[in-house]
Order: structure tokens, then sequence, then C-alpha cells
């Protein structure tokens, strides 16, 4: 039986409501607004060559009367693409907006916003991630060097650290910074960006779910510890097999998060006259 119908399967059977609460969300397109219009010309010209990384933006003041709009529609659109990772902004005499070299950030706000759309499932993002990772284990396996080994190991000792220790966050950091290493150990710098950006998608996903920090995810560090021992060993399928098996399991726990959200927004909605909930300890 296929990864897909694995997968589709699982979330048939765990995400009907949160498939119908998205269906039901959708509407006509709007309009563009007039930020919108400015942000897209400007991506335009970056996609071109117009504009390259560390080119310095037109001040506000000038864009406004190019574009025939208001400041405030200018400062809109220079913040929105600052958030996707396409510009950075700075204060002072000599600041301004200026475009950045490519970043996972811009792969993933791309990503993101297909998923938000219905665009892209769960299944999709699962089944793409784990074909990908198959790809960067073998080129790992014949590439990988001994600091790209002992990097490998420090990051399993510490979410080994930091699950112990009940910090969630650096240990779901360090969980997706593994993805990184083990592209980096590539020498392909696309897939050091994919690899970021997938894993920047998964940890929103974790962030966003009902007290996911707290709630069980799949055994990480001893499947890494076997994982890297069948790369060390230049056993691709086993290592392959590994970190395969986890991803899919990742995937399993995340629909079932996804849908606890779904329950929580139904009963949130059924009884709105509700006091409103203490908030969660940081």
């Amino acid at each position: 039986m296929s990864l897909r119908h694995d997968l589709r399967k699982f979330d048939k059977t765990h995400m009907t409501q949160a498939t119908e609460a998205v269906k039901a969300t959708r509407g006509s397109t709007p309009p563009i607004r007039t930020f919108e219009t400015v942000a897209n010309h400007i991506r335009h010209r970056i996609a071109i060559g117009a504009l390259k990384p560390g080119d310095k933006l037109a001040p506000e003041r000038d864009m406004a009367t190019q574009f025939k709009v208001g400041r405030n529609a200018i400062r809109e659109a220079l913040r929105d693409l600052e958030g996707k990772g396409i510009l950075r902004l700075e204060k002072g005499r000599s600041g301004g907006a200026f475009v950045r070299p490519p970043n996972a950030s811009r792969v993933t706000h791309a990503i993101t916003d297909l998923m938000d759309g219905g665009s892209i499932s769960l299944s999709d993002l699962t089944e793409a991630r784990v074909l990908f990772m198959e790809t960067v284990v073998k080129l790992a396996c014949e590439r990988a060097t001994e600091s790209d080994f002992a990097a490998l190991e420090k990051n399993i000792e510490e979410t080994e650290e930091f699950t112990k220790a009940g910090n969630a966050e650096l240990r779901i950091e360090r969980i997706g910074q593994f993805y990184t290493l083990l592209a980096e150990s590539t020498g392909n710098s696309v897939f050091v960006l994919m690899a970021t950006s997938l894993s920047a998608i998964v940890r929103r996903l974790l962030d966003q779910a009902a007290d996911s920090n707290k709630r069980g995810l799949p055994t990480t560090v001893a499947s890494r510890r076997r994982f890297l021992r069948f790369l060390r060993a230049g056993q691709v399928d086993k290592a392959i097999a590994e970190l395969s098996d986890h991803l899919v399991k990742l995937h399993q726990t995340l629909v079932r998060f996804l849908e606890d959200l779904e329950k929580q927004a139904a009963a949130t909605k059924r009884s709105p006259g509700k006091s409103r909930k203490q908030p969660r300890s940081s």
C-alpha cells in the first residue's frame, strides 16, 4: 500500500470536521488591496532581476508618488514583504528597505499560505517531506563528514537534554534543526533551504495545536540515535526507513492535534457565554 494512500486514509478518518471547517470558510476571492498591489509590484521586480539582494528601495515618499498612493499603503506593503522574508527594514539615517537574499522564510510563507488556503493538505506536505528526506539521506550517506556526524550527535544530545528538562520550546527547535544539519551534510544549498522551510512549517503547526508543548510527540531521541547509527554505517535503506517512520508518526500526531483544535473551536462557538479561560503558564 502506498504512502499517499496510508496518509490520506488516516486524514480521512481523523480530519473530516477540520476539512469541512476549512471549506466553510472559503468564499469568493477578495479584491486586491492597495498595499498588496504595491507589494506584488516589488516582488515582480525582484523576480525579473530589476532588484537584487542588497539593493535599497526608493524612499517611502518617492514610492508613494510613483504608485499614487498614501505612505501608509507603502509602509504596509514593506512590512508585509519584511514578514515574508523578502525585505529587511532598517531604521536611522542610513536605513530603509533592502532586498534580502533568498532564504527559507520565503519558501515557508509561500507553502504556509497555500496550506491555509486549502490548496495543500497535511498529507501532501508529509508525503513530500518523506520523499524529499529520502533523497537527502541518500546524499548524506555519500557526503557526510565526521564534523557533520558530530553536529548531528550534538543536536541529539541537546534534544535529550531539553526533553528531560521539560523545555518544550527548545526541544522542538532542536528537532527542527536536525533536518537542517542533515541537509547541510549534502553540500546542497537548495536542500538546506527546503529542509529548513519544511521543518518551520511543521513547527508552526505544532505551535498552533492546543497544548502541543505539553502533549506527547513521537519518541524522538531514540529514533534519532538509531538513524545516526545507520547513517554512519552507510546503511541507506535502514536510515531512510527510520526517518520515514518517524515523519509518518509525527503526521498522525499532528492530525490529532488539529482535530482537537477543531473540537475546541466548535465547543467555544456553542458556548459563547462561558467565562474566559485562565492563561497557561509560560
